[in-house]
């Protein structure tokens, strides 16, 4: 159970940087204008989703 949960954490924790390569691949001029921002949100957002899962973690 403990691993199954762990896999699902991993690939939680990955969709923001998913979505920053998406972005990077669909509008390079774009992503290089803004790398900052886009690092910085994808940062952030990495950061709540484990958050919420620590949370959800030491819940159950």
């Amino acid at each position: 159970m403990g691993v199954i949960f762990l896999a699902i954490v991993v690939m939680i924790l990955f969709i923001p940087i998913a979505v920053g390569l998406m972005i990077f691949f669909i509008a390079p001029d774009w992503f290089q204008a803004n790398r900052n921002a886009v690092i910085i949100g994808v940062g952030i957002a990495d950061f709540l989703m484990f958050a919420a899962i620590a949370v959800l973690f030491l819940a159950v």
